[in-house]
């Protein structure tokens, strides 16, 4: 290892939060303690979970977009959401949100 290279990451896994992309469109949408249902690629079933944090501004996108339609120069709001039970999710892990009603 390079000197001041990192040495480990330390991570409450019982604890796990989501920090989420929310498209300008769907701000309307989005309060705190709001349900959402959480997705992960490769991996069978959902989870639940609850937005816990809610910022004041939109920030330019920092994810590019998969489906080529979708326009990548939207604002979003960075939100965090808390899951409710604990999960297989790994840190770094991409995940997709559904906001439910």
């Amino acid at each position: 290892m390079a000197a001041g290279g990192q040495l480990l990451r330390v991570a409450r896994m019982d604890r796990v939060r989501v920090e989420a992309e929310i498209d300008e469109f769907d701000l309307s949408r989005v309060r705190l303690s709001s349900p959402v249902k959480v997705h992960a690629e490769g991996m069978a079933g959902s989870w639940r979970g609850h937005v816990e944090e809610v910022p004041a501004n939109v920030v330019g996108r920092k994810l590019k977009p998969q489906d080529p339609a979708r326009p990548s120069d939207t604002r979003i709001l960075l939100v965090k959401v808390a899951l409710d039970e604990p999960t297989p999710l790994k840190l770094g892990q991409r995940v997709e949100l559904e906001l439910e009603p």
